[in-house]
């Protein structure tokens, strides 16, 4: 029965289509099923509903054939074109040329006619999918400029198919107001940029010319003083140094003062200058210089190796042993088996350590009153442990500290500045620069340069009687090919005094063009680094940790220069 309901569905108007169809079953009365076809149907707009929704679109939209000629358009583009041409007596026949010749071009009808030229060209010869041309409009009642898009696409004539074009219109003003916006005000960044860049190379300008006249005062006021006051400061620039500071400023463009080349000619053409000594260092330290007599004279004596032996500080074992120091030392290590063991690690001790493994500014002193006869066994237990040297040369923690307990021992406890404190000391802040200073992070050193380092800390002021390396009979270790013995013997003869100047200007010399484009340790290639320049590296961080404690603590650096004084006294 409800199947029959569906017979005349092929029957039904067009405006509906049959879209699918499938049988069922339905429950009927009495608990009865039978079986019935469902049909699922959609309405479909007719030809009416589509020319009704044409005509009710608020677009523009034409149909012109291949001539020009208007072959249909919607309500609302009628009414816009009527709209247009008020005058009754006119030719109101809607063509696309005049489409195109109602738009306000600055260029006029000329302009117009071109555009129109343009859209049949690429429409009917170049057969673009879509023309579009933005069209000027002058508002008749505020004379305002309103823009609308001219979307054209070719098509065929739906009667006779002759080539054809669809015709769209809309109102785009809102667009082009702020197209608008956005030009001038991408105008107006461009115009501030050229401000800023004539101000910028303006402020150049006044920077450089700034820059020639503090130099020029700057020259002239250390003429200035230089006459009117004696010099107090010291100067430590060797002829070297003189001479290429003086060529890097001709490099760089700058003018130094004829007065300064003169003064380098006269230098240089002494007979038995020193290149590698600053000028006048007798007279800076015991004249010019505000040094206490006994201590320039010390000083002095240590700079240049050409004082008197002194007598060394008793129990020291004194600088006129006949023996050479390589030999004493070999000797003297046969007493390993005497040396204490190690002490207990108590939590104050082990704070202690921790922070001498990071901290620039550790009291020496107080780790030195908690570990009397211990301090220097017991930081350079912690460091060769903590850096894996131990490990990495299989070493046993018994015989190390048996091996740094004689060494310790070398250190004489009444000489007031080269002592086992002092050097524990260096230890810690050469651990200091090997770790935080960049030399591990930049690979500059190896596992075997580390060791080496260790070893030079903990040994150069072995057995020292407050002298330069001559009244000591020779270096520690005996030369031979080891590399780590060559790197030991290197450090520790770079920590002379005598070789201070000729160490430093090399090493300025071969580290110049590195720091000065403002590269760091990280930065360098220290595989392509010639070995004679890494040796000055080394000397230079056990020379930098021998003076380390100007890092330290106020109080605590005070105390150092006082150690030292008393040092120079005694040695008379």
């Amino acid at each position: 029965m409800l199947g029959s309901m569906f017979d005349n569905v092929n029957k039904m108007p067009n405006a509906l289509a049959r879209l699918d169809s499938k049988p069922i079953r339905v429950l009927t009365v009495a608990s009865k099923v039978e079986l019935a076809v469902l049909h699922v149907v959609e309405a479909e707009p007719s030809s009416a509903d589509m020319g009704a929704m044409c005509e009710r679109n608020p677009l523009h939209s034409f149909m012109f054939n291949a001539h020009g000629k208007l072959l249909n358009a919607n309500k609302a583009a009628l009414e816009a074109f009527q709209s247009c041409h008020p005058d009754p007596v006119a030719d109101r026949r809607i063509t696309l040329k005049k489409l195109f010749h109602l738009g306000y071009y600055p260029g006029g009808q000329e302009e117009a006619q071109a555009a129109c030229e343009e859209a049949y060209n690429d429409v009917f010869n170049m057969k673009l999918d879509c023309h579009r041309h933005p069209q000027p409009h002058k508002s008749r009642k505020d004379g305002t400029i309103r823009w609308e898009m001219i979307e054209m696409w070719p098509m065929q004539d739906p009667i006779d198919a002759s080539p054809a074009v669809l015709v769209k219109k809309y109102d785009i003003t809102a667009q082009k107001d702020l197209e608008l916006k956005l030009s001038i005000q991408q105008q107006e960044l461009q115009r501030q940029n050229q401000e800023l860049e004539r101000y910028s190379a303006a402020m150049l300008e006044d920077k450089l010319r700034l820059q020639e006249q503090a130099d020029s005062l700057s020259q002239r006021l250390e003429a200035v003083l230089h006459e009117k006051y004696e010099r107090t400061t010291f100067d430590a620039d060797t002829p070297i140094d003189k001479t290429l500071a003086y060529l890097e400023s001709v490099i760089q463009g700058r003018c130094p003062p004829v007065q300064a080349a003169l003064d380098l000619y006269h230098i240089l053409s002494e007979s038995g200058t020193d290149l590698r000594q600053p000028i006048g260092l007798k007279k800076q330290l015991l004249q010019e210089y505000s040094l206490d007599a006994d201590v320039g004279q010390s000083m002095l004596q240590l700079l240049q190796g050409s004082g008197q032996r002194s007598e060394p500080f008793p129990g020291s074992g004194g600088a006129g042993q006949t023996e050479a120091a390589g030999e004493a030392l070999a000797r003297r290590t046969s007493s390993l088996a005497t040396a204490s063991l190690m002490p207990s690690i108590t939590p104050a001790l082990e704070r202690h350590l921790q922070d001498a493994g990071s901290s620039w500014q550790f009291d020496i002193f107080a780790f030195a009153e908690e570990t009397p006869g211990n301090t220097l066994s017991l930081l350079a237990m912690h460091f060769f442990q903590q850096s894996g040297v131990l490990k990495h040369y299989t070493t046993s923690e018994r015989h190390f500290w048996r091996w740094v307990q004689r060494i310790e021992s070398g250190y004489v406890a009444s000489n007031p500045y080269h002592n086992s404190v002092h050097v524990a000391s260096v230890l810690q802040m050469a651990h200091m620069l090997l770790t935080h200073g960049g030399i591990r992070q930049s690979n500059a050193m190896g596992m075997r340069e580390v060791y080496g380092t260790y070893w030079s800390a903990i040994t150069h002021d072995f057995e020292h009687g407050g002298l330069n390396n001559d009244f000591l009979g020779g270096p520690v270790f005996s030369e031979d090919t080891v590399p780590l013995r060559k790197q030991i013997i290197n450090m520790v003869l770079g920590t002379d005094m005598k070789k201070h100047f000729d160490i430093v200007s090399r090493f300025q010399a071969a580290f110049k063009k590195a720091s000065s484009s403002g590269n760091s340790t990280i930065d360098i290639d220290w595989a392509a680094v010639k070995t004679e320049d890494k040796t000055l590296m080394h000397q230079m961080l056990l020379k930098c940790a021998d003076i380390g404690h100007l890092a330290a603590d106020l109080s605590t650096h005070k105390r150092w220069p006082t150690s030292w004084k008393r040092s120079s006294s005694a040695r008379g």
